[in-house]
Parts: C-alpha cells; structure tokens; sequence
C-alpha cells in the first residue's frame, strides 16, 4: 500500500515556487531585518520600562509631598479640636487640597472610613479598594507607604504601563514625628476623564510607531544593502558562467575595496591568466597542427622522390648509365635530406624537454666562435661570403654548455650564409650587460620582413615559400637556436630590415656574476 503523500503548507509551497526567497540577497535582508528590529524592540522595551517606572517614582514622590502637607495640618487641627478628628476634617479644617472626593482617602485610628471617593465614582474596582485599605492599615501602624494601581486598560507588555501611584502615610498627634498615630491619609492618582490616554500608553503609542517607522527604514537599507553585496556577486556568477561556456574575456567590474571588491580582483585576475592559458594552449594546438602538415609534408617530398626514381630503376625505365648514376646521386640526397630532418627532430626533442642536462662551465666565446668558422670555412669561400668574429679577446667568460652553444653557432651561421648574397659580410660579436651576455650574429642578405619576424624560430615555419627543400634546410635550426638558448636560462630574439640584413641575437649569462 502506498503512503500518502503529506501535503504542503501555505508558505512551504510559497518557498518551493519562488526560488528567488532561498538567495543570498533574500536570506541577507530577511537576517538583516530581523536583527534589526530585535534590537530595536529590545530598546523600546527597555526606554519604556525605564520612562514608566521614572515616572511612577515621580508622581509617588510628588504625592509623598502632598500627603506629608495634609498630614502635618490634619495632625495639628486635630490638637486644636480637642482630639476629634472627624470634627478636624469637616469643620474646622475646610481645605479643599484634601477633600477632592477623587484622591483622598481617610481612616481613624480604628481604621474606621471617614472619607473616600464616592461611590458612584470612577475608582472602584474592588482590587483597587483592597489595595488602599491595605495600605490605610499599615500605615497605623506609623509607616509610610508607596505602591502603584491596576489601570483599566491592558497592553500587549508584560506589565502595567498606566499603573496609577499612590501613597498612604499616618497622622500624628501635633504633627510631631514622636506623636501618637491618630489616622491615616492615602492619596492617589486617579483619571478624572476617561477619555484622555494616560502617560504611560502614550509614550507606548510613541515608541509604536516609532518602532514601525524605524522598521520600515531599516527594511529599506536592509534591502539596499543586501543589493549592495549580492549584486557583485550576482555578475560573478554570470561572469562564471559564461566562462565555463568558453567565454574568456569575462570580467566584472571592481567598485568596492572590501572583500568583495578583492574577490572580484582576484577573479579578474584569474580570468585573464585562464584566457592567456587558453590561448597559449589554442596557439599550442595550432601549432601542432601545424608541425604535423609541416613533418609529413617534408617527410613526404623526398619519399615521393625516392619512390619513383627506385620505380623507375627497378622497372628499367632509366637505360642510360649516366643517368642510373645521377638517379642513384638524386636517391642519396633525398636520403640525406630525410636523415638530416630526423635528425633535427630528435634533437630539437632531447634539447626542449624539461629534463634535458647541460653541462655549464666558463666558456670564452671568442675561442669557441673562430672554431665553429673553421669548420664552415670552405662553404663561406665557396659562396663569396666574408665571416668576421669581432668578439673582444677581453670579453667575460659565459657559462654555457659547449657542445649545445657550438650547434647554435653552427645553426645561426648556416643560416645567415644562406640569405647572403656573394661578396656579402656575417659578423660575430659580443655586448656585456650586467649580469649577461649578448651575443649577435648579423648579416647583410636580403632581410626578413616585419610581420615575419617574430615566427622564424616557430618549427618548419618559413616566411618565404622559396625557403624550402632548395635550399637544403630542414626548417628547425632555428627552432633548436631558441630551444638550447632558453634551456640556458636566456632570450633570444631578431632585428631585420628588408632590404639590408638581419642580426640574430641571444642572451647568455656570465660566468663571473
């Protein structure tokens, strides 16, 4: 059998349906509020406890006045009547202060009545009645009393706001504090007109609607400032999530330098390194796809080569032993070619992986420069191009791994001599700054362009078409320049003019730094 489901109440099913009462901005405000106006109904409490009982304790010390004034002219009329104090009051003695019917209340040493307000007057409640005659007797007994009424009207508080003062002292005989007790007087404050609100329900009233107003106030700022600190994080939120839809450009506006505003900083600060991540890593792709179209395209050509000129050997198209040997010499070279681009893979791996290991010591670079010349010595001269190594014998020491700065040399030289046209000039030469060294190789060939400048050392890229199998390069000798400089912990860079020439440079640290 199937349990019934429990039916939702009224605001349970309000909060399901209106999500927007569980945000933070709705759970700021409602807490806000609610705080507030604690507070502020703690403190009315508090000023209208403290105002009533000040003024009770006003209006009973006012009446203690009063009540020892009558007391001391009731004890001494009572003296001169020959010890009657009823003939004290009614005859010899006509003060109206004392006789209004709505305050006074007196009794004989016997306890006896002798006057009270009358009985179709407004004051008598028998709780009332009660409490005065019971403050009648003991004050016979030579003590003063004070205490406070039950009003006719009650409030919503805990206590009597309109609760009346009164005071009830004996009469002496001659008015002497030493003097017998002869009677007793209680005077109390009464409403005369039943239609004008006491003090007590008005400061009540006051503090009410106070109380509302203030609410209504702090309803508002609660509403704004909770406006005020969700609404930056309401754009965080969309700004996230336009993020994890692929939108890296986001970023959210910082007005404030409180916790928010730095949250807001920080996230702006990881929005831009995400989108520079991003976007080396889209380069990075590009790039691999681009190495990929590049290998098989330079893999390609030779094998292509190779293919039909075997094909054509061994089918026994090429008759001509002249043209079997210059076949034959064609396959080696596209042989070599393909060694030499595997080659240059292999080695532009080892010298970028993050393990690679050199082997630094002071190098004098000077030295190192007039070998690797030497060693390309018969191809400068066989193209008409001068070499000069200008490095200063003085020049500091570099520390640098040998053999790995010999195959920049040898890469940088190589390419220079083949953009130098005959009779052009490749210079060596060396600048100490600071803590480094920099190093240049210029040229005077034919330039590279501008908007080529900064891709040459990207693998297999060429900024001229004609940069290709003619001239025997493999496209990664630069490549390799840039991995071996920045395993050494330099930069490495190319100032061109078409046209004029181009300097290659790289930076080494010094051995003495």
């Amino acid at each position: 059998m199937s349990r019934l489901k429990r039916p939702k109440s009224f605001f349970a099913s309000l909060w399901a349906r209106r999500p927007g009462l569980r945000s933070l901005r709705a759970k700021f405000a409602v807490g806000y509020i609610l705080v507030a106006l604690f507070a502020i109904a703690a403190i009315s409490l508090a000023a209208v406890i403290a105002v009533v009982v000040n003024f009770s304790h006003f209006e009973q010390n006012q009446l203690s006045v009063q009540v020892g004034e009558l007391t001391s002219q009731l004890g001494r009329a009572y003296t001169a009547n020959g010890g009657d104090l009823r003939q004290a009051v009614f005859g010899d003695f006509p003060n109206a202060r004392y006789r209004a019917p709505s305050t006074l209340w007196l009794v004989d040493a016997n306890g006896q009545i002798i006057l009270r307000p009358p009985a179709n007057g407004p004051d008598q409640d028998p709780q009332v009645i009660s409490i005065i005659q019971g403050a009648l007797m003991q004050a016979l007994k030579g003590q003063e009393v004070r205490g406070t009424l039950p009003s006719e009207q009650q409030t919503f508080l805990p206590f009597d706001v309109d609760a009346r003062a009164f005071v009830a002292a004996p009469i002496r005989a001659d008015a002497q504090p030493s003097g017998r007790v002869v009677g007793a007087l209680a005077l109390e404050v009464i409403r005369l007109n039943p239609g004008t609100p006491l003090f007590g329900s008005s400061v009540v009233q006051v503090l009410l609607l106070t109380v509302l107003g203030t609410a209504l106030l702090v309803a508002l700022l609660g509403m704004l400032l909770s406006r005020s600190v969700t609404r930056p994080l309401a754009q965080l939120t969309q700004a996230a999530t336009q993020m994890a839809a692929g939108e890296y450009s986001q970023r959210v506006r910082v007005r404030t330098k409180d916790e928010v505003g730095r949250l807001a900083e920080a996230f702006n600060e990881m929005a831009a390194a995400l989108e520079r991540d991003v976007g080396e890593l889209r380069h990075q792709e590009a790039l691999r796809r681009e190495l990929a179209a590049n290998v098989s395209h330079d893999l390609a050509t030779p094998l292509t080569a190779i293919q039909g000129f075997t094909e054509a050997l061994v089918d026994g198209v090429i008759q001509d032993e002249h043209q079997r040997e210059e076949t034959l010499r064609i396959i080696a070279k596209e042989v070599v070619r393909l060694r030499r681009l595997v080659d240059d893979l292999g080695h532009l791996s080892r010298v970028e992986s993050p393990r690679v290991l050199l082997d630094l010591a002071p190098l004098q670079l000077g030295a190192l420069v007039d070998e690797t010349l030497a060693v390309l010595q018969p191809e400068f001269e066989a193209k008409g191009v001068c070499a000069r190594n200008l490095i200063d014998p003085g020049t500091p020491l570099a520390l640098a791994d040998t053999d790995k700065l010999t195959q920049v040399f040898l890469n940088l030289l190589d390419n220079a001599l083949r953009y130098t046209p005959r009779d052009g000039t490749i210079s060596v030469s060396v600048t100490p700054e600071n803590s480094y060294l920099r190093v240049m190789v210029s040229d005077t060939g034919t330039g590279i362009a501008a908007e080529h400048a900064q891709r040459i050392f990207d693998r297999f890229y060429r900024a001229d078409p004609s940069r290709s199998a003619a001239t025997g390069g493999s496209g990664l000798g630069l490549a390799i320049v840039k991995a071996i400089v920045e395993a050494h912990g330099g930069s490495v860079g190319v100032e061109s003019t078409p046209g004029k020439g181009t300097c290659v440079w790289f930076t080494l640290a010094r051995a003495d730094r």
